[in-house]
């Protein structure tokens, strides 16, 4: 992820000494990714700009604990930024909506290939950004950052139940709303 000229150790040390020039080495070598992560899970631009800037002040502010013998900066920036925006989500929520496990077969539905394989990763997170809150949330952790219904209840003070219902209805309306495009890009096809 690294562009600039120096390497993730000499920055780390830099910033842990307020070196402005290591500071904004980091903050622009993984704001793009950060961002990313922002407007995934708020699906606002404008709350996932003020979400970055509130995660980088929390990445600054513990920067220190931070033990590159342990991991990459990365996945533990990530990982930050995730919690700050699941706060954000938390302090949002005004009722949490229960919803019943749907199944097919007995078996949850796995659309996650088929959703990746007939559409672009744009019109994807497009797709998913229009997703109501609560089930945009479930989704991301899960599908996208590969948390797993465990964690992602402990996360959302949910149950593990109610994590896999709000996974298969967004699976749901991203299917049936994928299937809508298909049969208008066929009705289109056909004139």
């Amino acid at each position: 992820m690294l562009n600039s000229k120096y390497n993730i150790q000499e920055i780390i040390a830099g910033c842990l000494r307020s070196q402005s020039v290591y500071q904004r080495a980091l903050v622009d070598d993984y704001s793009g990714l950060l961002y990313v992560i922002c407007n995934r899970y708020l699906g606002d631009v404008h709350a996932a700009q003020d979400a970055l800037q509130e995660s980088w002040s929390l990445i600054f502010r513990n920067l220190a604990t931070f033990d590159i013998s342990k991991g990459e900066f990365e996945p533990w920036a990530s990982t930050v930024t995730i919690r700050h925006c699941l706060n954000i989500l938390a302090k949002k929520r005004v009722k949490v909506v229960e919803l019943k496990t749907t199944t097919v077969n007995g078996k949850e539905q796995d659309l996650q290939m088929q959703i990746i394989s007939s559409m672009s990763a744009d019109h994807l997170l497009e797709l998913v950004a229009r997703l109501p809150e609560n089930l945009r949330t479930v989704f991301n952790m899960i599908v996208i950052d590969g948390y797993s219904h465990k964690e992602v209840a402990s996360a959302l003070d949910i149950t593990v139940i109610n994590s896999r219902a709000r996974l298969n209805r967004a699976r749901s309306i991203l299917k049936d709303r994928i299937n809508a495009l298909t049969k208008k890009e066929s009705w289109i096809n056909a004139i």
